[in-house]
């Protein structure tokens, strides 16, 4: 019963249709609820387009190739996705399976593990991750094409999401096109990549999520780098005595603009106004009266929040503000509790489906007996306190709970011939007495 059940299930995974949630090997299980409706779209539609009055307003700019520049273009974004791509690099990866007694025994040996050691011949491992949460978190798609050495898998290509279109039928997937520029063109079919993709309206990528975010920053940057190049001088109306045809108005401006505009000759100098003129009047703002810090805090809040990233952890204007030791302590351990072990268990429920089922059976990775993890004890806030656990074995062993080499083992020395006894059988012992030489009466004589 136990073993139908399993390959029912397993069955069910990895049918093909694109009706339902997506499975990580390129199929979707069937809904009979939603017969036709498609809850996974390759084109589905994201970006504001209604304005807050109800006027229809331009979406943002969500396509593949926008979004993952955003990771060269935009500082927070670049340093809110290293921390994620770092949480997924550092971790060690292990294969286990279970044993009799339901713990989990460690397999080094393991065929996946050597193949994430180096992933591809052109690919190393921190490349590898990078590419794969780089391309999850900014379009909620990944692309990996295995790699075959007979009917072994013997590597994993990440494909750059730019260049790949899916092509689709009455609504059903049916296969992907690799465009790369100056390239030939290559055609996959459904089951020849590795895909993982998100519900888009369950789990937005965190760049989509925090792309209005990003725009603002964009223009906030802008109107600085304006602002700047303009000396700090704002915009403003000039007012006349006299009214001025388009021609005097036209070389009015022009002289202005070279005396007083970008790189002008008379940048930073006072204005001499003619005449004929009556007032100028300013109706830019300048830098001091605009709230600069507030606007910052609030769009960098904003990007990290959706990246799950605490500002103070990239060192973001935002979280230097309020930046002691013990803050960032607690930033990081908030890191890795709220976002990065979750992020892990989502890749490793992924790699258990995608890839270790291309080496064990899907029957033992359904039931648990082979599975892999990433590892975080070590790192971050998961690092053992020595120093409280040396002192925690000093008392034991005063205490006679813990033997001497137990104790030696934690200073990190090596242990000692006869240290397998308690401190209550180690009893120093006592030097032997020496026997003085008895005294000689000395005569007279």
């Amino acid at each position: 019963m136990m073993r139908y059940t399993a390959n029912r299930l397993v069955k069910a995974a990895t049918g093909r249709s694109l009706d339902a949630t997506f499975s990580a090997v390129g199929g979707a299980m069937r809904s009979h609820a939603a017969t036709g409706v498609s809850l996974i779209r390759g084109r589905e539609l994201r970006g504001w387009d209604v304005g807050l009055d109800g006027t229809q307003t331009r979406m943002l700019d969500d396509s593949p190739a926008t979004l993952l520049q955003q990771m060269s273009l935009n500082e927070i974004v670049f340093a809110c996705m290293k921390e994620r791509q770092k949480a997924l690099i550092e971790p060690k990866f292990l294969v286990e399976r279970k044993q009799a007694d339901g713990s989990y025994l460690v397999d080094d040996d393991h065929e996946l593990t050597a193949l994430l050691r180096r992933p591809g011949p052109n690919i190393d491992t921190p490349s590898f991750w990078r590419s794969l949460e780089a391309s999850y978190d900014s379009i909620g798609r990944v692309y990996i094409e295995p790699l075959y050495v007979g009917r072994r898998l013997a590597g994993l290509n990440p494909l750059n999401p730019v260049y790949v279109k899916e092509e689709y039928e009455g609504g059903i997937l049916t296969g992907y096109t690799w465009q790369p520029p100056e390239a030939r063109t290559v055609r996959f079919g459904v089951d020849d990549l590795i895909t993982r993709r998100a519900v888009l309206w369950a789990d937005v990528p965190p760049l989509i999520a925090a792309l209005g975010a990003v725009e603002a920053d964009q223009v906030a940057n802008d109107f600085l780098r304006s602002f700047f190049a303009g000396s700090g001088v704002p915009t403003g109306i000039v007012k006349t005595r006299d009214e001025w045809d388009s021609e005097t108005t036209n070389a009015f401006r022009d002289v202005w603009r070279k005396l007083w505009g970008i790189n002008g000759t008379a940048t930073g100098t006072p204005a001499v106004l003619d005449p004929r003129i009556l007032s100028y009047e300013r109706i830019g703002v300048s830098l001091d009266e605009l709230d600069n810090e507030t606007l910052r805090m609030y769009i960098e809040t904003r990007i990290a929040m959706c990246f799950g990233v605490p500002p103070l952890i990239i060192y973001s204007y935002a979280g230097l503000l309020k930046a002691t030791y013990s803050n960032l302590q607690e930033a990081w351990s908030s890191f890795w509790d709220a976002t990065a072990l979750p992020m892990l268990r989502e890749w490793e429920n992924f790699i258990n489906w995608a890839i270790l089922t291309k080496y064990e059976s899907e029957d033992a990775v359904l039931l648990g007996l082979v599975r892999c993890r990433f590892d975080p004890s070590g790192l971050g806030p998961y690092q053992e306190d020595i120093a409280a656990k040396v002192e925690q074995f000093r008392a034991a062993y005063d205490a006679g709970a813990v033997k001497l080499n137990e104790y030696r083992a934690v200073l990190q020395l090596p242990p000692e011939p006869d240290g397998d006894v308690f401190k209550a059988d180690r009893q120093p012992e006592r030097p032997a007495l020496l026997e003085l030489p008895a005294r000689q009466e000395v005569s007279d004589g």
